[in-house]
C-alpha cells in the first residue's frame, strides 16, 4: 500500500499471479481508445487527401505547401495503418506469437521506426502550415490532428515495446 493507505498491489492465494494498479494512461481502455481515434484520423487522411488533391488540381487558393508536407503525413498514416492491421491479424491467433516472434512481425517492426521519421517531418510541416497559412483553417487543423495522432501512436508503440526490436 501507499503512504495514504490506498492499495497498489494485490497478491491472491495463487502464488504465480500478482495484480498492479495502473495509472490512467496505462489502462487498456485509454490505450485502445487513443489508438482507435488516432487510426481513424490516419485513415481519414489516407482516404480524403487523395480525393481533395484530385479535386483541387491546379487550384492554389490557400498558398502552396510543399508537396512533401501532405506526402509525409500520408506515408506516416499508411505505415501505421498497415502496422496495426498486421497486429490485429497476428493477435487473433495467439499461437502465432506465444512461442516466439514470427519472421513477418520482425519485418513489420520496421514500420513504426520509418513512420517516426515521417512523423518528425510532419511536425515540421505542421509548424510551416500554420506559419505559412497553407490550406484553409480546417485543412491545417486536420493536418495537425493527423500529425498529433502519429505522435500518439509512436507513444503507443513505445509503451507496448513495439517501437524498435525488444525481443
Amino acid at each position: 500500500t501507499e503512504d495514504s493507505g490506498r492499495a497498489t498491489y494485490l497478491f491472491p492465494d495463487f502464488p504465480a499471479v500478482a495484480f498492479v494498479k495502473h495509472r490512467w494512461q496505462e489502462t487498456l481502455l485509454f490505450n485502445s481508445a487513443m489508438a482507435g481515434v488516432s487510426l481513424l484520423l490516419m485513415f481519414s487522411a489516407l482516404v480524403f487527401w487523395p480525393v481533395v488533391a484530385y479535386c483541387s488540381r491546379g487550384n492554389a487558393r490557400h498558398g502552396s505547401p510543399p508537396r512533401a508536407a501532405r506526402l509525409s503525413a500520408w506515408l506516416m498514416s499508411l505505415l501505421f495503418v498497415i502496422f496495426f492491421l498486421y497486429l490485429l491479424w497476428v493477435t487473433r491467433d495467439p499461437s502465432k506469437i506465444i512461442f516466439g516472434v514470427p519472421v513477418l512481425l520482425q519485418r513489420v517492426l520496421w514500420l513504426p521506426i520509418v513512420a517516426a521519421l515521417f512523423a518528425v517531418l510532419s511536425g515540421v510541416f505542421t509548424v510551416g502550415a500554420w506559419l505559412g497559412g497553407y490550406w484553409g483553417f480546417l485543412g491545417r487543423v486536420h493536418y495537425s490532428l493527423v500529425t498529433f495522432a502519429g505522435a500518439a501512436l509512436l507513444w503507443w508503440t513505445y509503451h507496448w515495446n513495439l517501437l524498435g526490436f525488444h525481443y
